[in-house]
């Protein structure tokens, strides 16, 4: 993608998704349909490519039918309309089954606490939980901390984050998403 190796490139940023990763997505679309397009590599070295290329077309399709209220020439039928909908994340879930945690520089990661540390979160063992979180966490992501955990543990993983992760939020059915810290360049 331009030269990007795997990881590079913020795709939260809406410039790099439409520079990089949808006009990716819209070369392996056209391939897909059998139509000459230059593909970048990286792309076609991603697992099942050709399942994601698939998809892209069947959401562009989707969006097609429901922003043009089935008025285009063979606009599926509200009803079938309805059952790819409902595809829809039993699709992305097969397609993200098997990924690494992080595939790419500004991914959302979803750090559970509760699996830090088990039955009993122990004081004595905060440093393996903290090296974990940082591992997971990984390097400029956007960080959501969520489980159950004690307060200390929340407020060290917090702490231990600052300068690695590029926002950090909590989360939580009774609050929502709270922002902890912001590091996104404006």
């Amino acid at each position: 993608m331009d030269g990007a190796s795997a990881g590079d490139g913020d795709w939260l940023n809406k410039g790099y998704r439409e520079k990089e990763i949808e006009a990716a997505l819209g070369s392996a679309e056209q391939r897909f349909k059998e139509k000459p397009a230059q593909v970048p590599e990286l792309f076609d070295e991603l697992p099942k490519s050709g399942e994601v290329a698939d998809l892209w077309n069947s959401l562009a399709k989707l969006r097609n039918d429901v922003a043009h209220c089935g008025m285009r020439k063979n606009a599926k039928p509200i009803s079938s309309i309805e059952q790819q909908v409902k595809e829809i994340p039993n699709r992305l879930k097969s397609l993200v089954s098997d990924l690494p945690e992080r595939v790419l520089y500004g991914a959302r990661v979803v750090i559970d606490l509760k699996e830090l540390y088990g039955e009993v979160a122990e004081l004595d063992e905060l440093p393996i939980y903290l090296e974990r979180a940082k591992e997971l966490a990984g390097e400029g992501n956007e960080v959501v901390l969520i489980g159950q955990a004690p307060i200390w543990l929340y407020l060290a993983v917090a702490h231990a984050l600052h300068g690695k992760a590029r926002r950090l939020l909590y989360t939580s059915p009774t609050t929502g998403e709270v922002l902890i810290f912001d590091h996104t360049a404006r």
